[in-house]
């Protein structure tokens, strides 16, 4: 945005403290200050659109490497039962 200085600058003794002055002035400011503040409403929204994409495809990544742990972790508890279940099964035969 370009910079608007010069339409705001007070000059002793030339500028009147009245509501002539002061309303355009702030009307001015209230457009310019809606205007970032809908692009920063877009900004926060796309954002927020790829930390969900980015967070997707970490999930979906970390799953596949995780997915063979899981079935260790599987065969590893059924070893144990069979260690349990080995000396009654040699008692029982």
């Amino acid at each position: 945005m370009a910079t608007r200085f010069e339409k705001y600058r007070m000059r002793d003794g030339e500028t009147p403290l009245a509501a002539s002055y002061f309303n355009p002035l702030l009307q001015d400011l209230d457009l310019r200050l809606q205007q970032l503040e809908a692009m920063q409403e877009r900004l926060d929204a796309a954002i927020a659109q790829l930390v969900a994409l980015g967070l997707q495809r970490l999930d979906a990544s970390l799953a596949a490497g995780l997915a063979p742990l899981a079935t260790q972790d599987e065969l590893a508890a059924l070893q144990n039962e069979l260690d349990l279940l080995r000396p009654l099964l040699a008692v029982a035969l």
